[in-house]
């Protein structure tokens, strides 16, 4: 946390977001592949993907950190639960 502005009952804080959640549409175990790790990828991957919409209640700002989607990790395990991670700053 930093930015600590207690006259206004605001502050800043960097942290890592990550969300988890099954779309069964996804899922490759069933269809005859002999995969059986997750698939990874950054933000091209993300970008395939329906998500979740995620907000912070009576956030005043926020920002991705990291250079060119590099800090955002996606992952597809075999039974269709996808992980997204993600390096945030929020006001």
């Amino acid at each position: 946390m930093q930015n600590l502005d207690t006259q206004n009952l605001q502050f800043t804080m960097q942290m890592r977001l990550q969300v988890r959640y099954v779309d069964p549409r996804l899922a490759f175990k069933k269809v005859g592949s002999n995969r059986t790790d997750r698939i990874l990828g950054e933000e091209e991957l993300k970008k395939d993907l329906w998500i979740p919409h995620t907000f912070f209640h009576n956030e005043k700002s926020s920002a991705v950190l990291g250079s060119q989607g590099k800090d955002i990790i996606t992952s597809v395990l075999s039974d269709g639960t996808v992980l997204i991670s993600s390096r945030l700053q929020v006001s």
